[in-house]
């Protein structure tokens, strides 16, 4: 007997839902910020757990072109924080030389040229976050991410449920039932994942969330935050990187990856780790120390630096490093569509695993089966075609000005 494969269409069923129903998102990065602010620009009510509150940031100032970085783009613009769409540019920078220079890739014409050539820098999972197409959103990748959190939790149309805890779902024909450990269930028309996936996997009633991402290579990836006097001149629409030291047994040198956010004041490094490397205290601190050794050579030049200052790590006042396991997918298809198990489309995942681009192309296909839905049962309500508008964007004005 054939296993049904994981369903990766556009969840358009129509469902009667109970009547204190709404969509929830599970969740706290970039995934369950957009999908939260995609529902209220629907004009839907939406109920919002934070879920395990660890995932990854995206590292870059920049993201590739394609479908994702356009969903981001009309989605921000949209929300007032940019006044234009995403612009193809060349904005990662490569330490070489005690100076920084495009990217060697962004000079060819070909993609096929260019694919060789990145490839040549990176290894595995690297490439995930490395696009032979840039576009730049004029701004800090991550300012924007808080930006977007602010208008998410002030809106009336968000219930932020800050200390839930889901102990269990199940399905039925009114919706999705979600049971919270300490508090009173609630009733979902859709549950839409965008926690990491081994957290949603614990959830009794969606341990087949596994079996969705089965067999691929993954890589586990750390991340460092950089709080730090503000440091001159640092772009904060430009991503950098620069190899690490090669450790025994590399075939090829680790690349450190990052940008800078709020004014300079704050940073963020990651590194893909080998297949198979996990956490291991010793092996963490090793990499961590390789990591600063490199920021301190790429921005140790004194036109960088406040007065007094000699070294990139005399600046740096408060640091926090989160290690993610399995979180960086480099072999397999690329995921274009939000995935939902077989008998339950209520249920949808979405994952950057792929990338951030590819995050963005599974929210894009998702909300615009959403839109059209609404739009056609508007239609056949009215008998004339109406087009769906988002409904809270004077209200996300008023709270921006006033």
């Amino acid at each position: 007997m054939k296993k049904k494969k994981a369903s990766t269409e556009p969840v358009v069923e129509r469902v009667q839902p109970h009547e204190d129903a709404v969509p929830l998102v599970i969740g706290d990065g970039l995934s369950a910020v957009s999908s939260v602010l995609s529902w209220v620009r629907l004009g839907y009510r939406v109920n919002w757990i934070p879920g395990s509150r660890i995932t990854m940031t995206h590292p870059m100032n920049a993201m590739a072109q394609g479908t994702g970085s356009s969903f981001f783009g009309g989605l921000l613009l949209s929300l007032g924080l940019v006044d234009r769409l995403p612009e193809e540019g060349s904005f990662i920078r490569e330490f070489r030389k005690s100076n920084f220079v495009p990217a060697d890739w962004i000079k060819k014409s070909t993609d096929e040229e260019r694919t060789a050539i990145r490839d040549e820098y990176f290894v595995d999972g690297e490439r995930v976050l490395t696009p032979i197409h840039e576009v730049s959103f004029g701004q800090s990748w991550c300012d924007l991410e808080d930006e977007m959190r602010i208008l998410a939790l002030a809106s009336p149309l968000v219930r932020y449920l800050s200390h839930a805890v889901v102990s269990s779902v199940s399905f039925d024909e009114s919706g999705v039932l979600v049971n919270l450990s300490d508090d009173a269930p609630i009733r979902a028309t859709h549950l839409l994942g965008c926690d990491r996936v081994s957290a949603l996997s614990a959830i009794e009633g969606l341990g087949k969330t596994t079996s969705l991402f089965r067999s691929r290579r993954t890589h586990s990836v750390l991340q460092l935050f950089l709080k730090h006097s503000s440091f001159q001149n640092a772009s904060i629409t430009s991503a950098f990187f620069a190899p690490l030291h090669r450790e025994a047994g590399e075939v090829q040198a680790r690349n450190l990856l990052g940008s800078f956010f709020n004014e300079g004041r704050e940073s963020v490094w990651t590194v893909v780790l080998p297949e198979g490397e996990g956490e291991d205290n010793a092996a963490i601190a090793k990499r961590l120390r390789r990591m600063k050794q490199s920021l301190d050579k790429m921005f140790s030049a004194s036109e960088h630096l406040p007065e007094g200052k000699t070294t990139f790590l005399d600046i740096i006042e408060n640091e926090q490093v989160r290690f993610l396991e399995n979180e960086i997918y480099s072999s397999g298809s690329d995921v274009r569509e939000a995935v939902s198990l077989p008998r339950e489309k209520r249920y949808v995942v979405f994952s950057s695993a792929c990338g951030f681009e590819s995050l963005g192309a599974q929210l894009d296909r998702f909300f615009s089966a959403q839109n059209a839905l609404i739009t056609s049962d508007t239609q056949s309500e009215s008998g004339e075609m109406q087009l769906t508008r988002a409904q809270p964007l004077e209200e996300f004005s008023e709270l921006e000005h006033g």
